[in-house]
């Protein structure tokens, strides 16, 4: 199983199912498929895991046609404006990167 980690503010989300797409660059570990398991792993806390199941995925060009189109309330709950969910990615992922590989985001369950 692949294993995903991210900080006690979105593990909780996922955990709660408040944020139920993730977004990465669409290059190496992160092309998952439908029925992938995927752990998620709290980086603060690594014994807190989850287990999730990607049921969709869906590709755009940059973060922001994503976050537009899937809605970032969606993808990272308690984000009032797109342009801080942009900026919350683009400190991850630079524009150059984004253009060149495009993203993924996939849908957990």
């Amino acid at each position: 199983m692949d294993v995903l980690s991210v900080t006690t503010k979105w593990y909780e989300c996922i955990a709660n199912n408040t944020k139920v797409w993730e977004g990465r660059l669409n290059k190496g570990k992160y092309t998952f498929t439908i029925g992938s398991k995927i752990v998620i792993k709290c980086s603060e806390e690594p014994s807190r895991v989850i287990i999730k199941t990607v049921v969709d995925i869906k590709k755009y060009p940059t973060f922001k046609t994503g976050l537009i189109d899937l809605g970032w309330s969606r993808i990272l709950p308690h984000v009032e404006t797109l342009m801080e969910a942009e900026a919350i990615y683009e400190n991850f992922y630079p524009v150059d990167e984004q253009n060149k590989y495009g993203i993924i985001f996939f849908r957990l369950f």
